[in-house]
């Protein structure tokens, strides 16, 4: 909360500047943000609190947690623009000083505030109100972010030829969804429309790569009826993600015994064989391997994989890809998630700029080098702030084609 406390007074301190300097009144216009600063504060403290305690919100602190959110979002890229004319206006006061003692004191000017400032000024004034003007429109992103965005559920289909696909499985479908996260959900609204959106699809197969929950068994609570109705023909298989870890023995056993009474087949380091039209498709999945978790074990996860047809990997992690399968294992698709994207991202000339590229090699969408796949999902639910600007929570369905049909 201490990076919250420095956002605030950066921008309520160049705010109140503004406000005195156009002698417009402190009771309405610094006030009651001054106040409303001192709310938001302890409201934060009172979502973090809450979170830590009980591992997901309430109605009530969910509510909070937007109020929070929306509160101090915002006020990041205002921050920093300031921060920026700041350092500017202190590199012109640095050179202006270093001319000073450079040239001649008869060189310089005695009159400090001529005719020709009057326009400068004048200007100045303008552009400092179409600032502040222009300050309104990272609230409006973010509260786009925050209420719409975040539940706008959208669908990328993809399409892939998979070289030892048998023709008997050419066109057979399969979805993904990942990083649910259940926690994050005030309710189970979201995920009735995730289960919604998936009876249309009607894939073959339903696929789960990991992050159910954030960090409490219970939070899976939210939406177990829906992940008990989501059926496929060909069945519904999960693998586990990091956060389905950040808890003890006990609580993780919990949780895989409460995914699998939802009816999904959890695979953990281990494979099934689905028989289809008198041919198979292999389903391995392993437990995750990331940042300080070690719990894959991929030999093992595939020791019982047909060789006369195409796997398919659920790997929570993507990074799993680059150290342990590509050219290394023979995966046909591996699919992933846990990047979420970056939940944030800007689209400018058809790229999508995430602050998550710069962590992660493969960090949304389809990857591929030769004939393996990566796809890594965006993720259905949030971590951290409950915000999506840029990036819509994904449903993933694919299109298997065999190379011989």
């Amino acid at each position: 909360m201490v990076f919250q406390a420095l956002l605030d007074f950066t921008v309520l301190k160049a705010w109140i500047s503004f406000v005195r300097k156009q002698q417009w009144s402190e009771t309405w216009l610094i006030q009651p943000f001054i106040y409303l600063a001192g709310v938001m504060f302890s409201a934060g403290l009172y979502a973090i609190w809450e979170r830590v305690t009980y591992g997901s919100y309430s109605q009530l602190g969910f509510i909070v947690q937007l109020c929070v959110c929306f509160w101090y979002l915002p006020k990041l890229p205002i921050a920093l623009f300031l921060l920026s004319k700041s350092l500017i206006h202190f590199f012109i006061y640095l050179y202006n000083k270093i001319i000073s003692f450079i040239k001649p004191k008869d060189e310089i000017s005695e009159n400090t505030e001529s005719k020709s400032d009057l326009p400068i000024r004048s200007r100045r004034e303008f552009l400092s109100k179409v600032g502040w003007s222009a300050a309104s429109i990272p609230f409006i992103i973010t509260g786009d972010g925050l209420f719409r965005t975040v539940y706008d559920f959208r669908v990328y289909r993809v399409e892939l030829v998979l070289n030892s696909l048998p023709a008997a499985l050419d066109g057979i479908t399969i979805a993904q969804l990942s990083d649910i996260h259940s926690g994050s959900f005030p309710d189970n609204k979201p995920m009735k429309e995730v289960l919604r959106i998936l009876q249309e699809l009607k894939p073959d197969i339903i696929t789960i790569t990991g992050d159910y929950v954030n960090f409490k068994p219970d939070e899976l609570s939210v939406t177990f009826n829906e992940l008990a109705q989501l059926s496929a023909p060909l069945g519904v298989y999960g693998s586990l993600g990091n956060h389905d870890h950040y808890m003890t023995d006990f609580q993780h056993a919990l949780l895989k015994n409460t995914i699998s009474k939802t009816g999904i087949q959890l695979l953990v380091n281990d494979s099934v064989n689905i028989p289809v039209h008198n041919a198979f498709l292999n389903i391995a999945a392993t437990d995750n391997t990331g940042f300080n978790q070690h719990f894959a074990h991929i030999d093992k996860a595939i020791s019982k994989c047909h060789t006369d047809t195409s796997t398919i990997l659920l790997a929570h992690d993507p990074t799993f890809w680059d150290a342990e399968i590509l050219s290394k294992k023979p995966i046909d698709l591996m699919l992933a998630g846990h990047t979420h994207g970056g939940q944030i991202a800007i689209h400018i000339a058809g790229l999508e700029i995430s602050p998550a590229q710069f962590v992660y090699k493969r960090w949304a969408g389809l990857y591929n080098e030769g004939h393996q796949y990566l796809y890594v999902n965006r993720g259905i639910g949030t971590v951290g702030p409950p915000i999506r600007i840029g990036i819509n929570p994904e449903i993933t369905l694919f299109t298997l084609r065999s190379k011989i049909a």
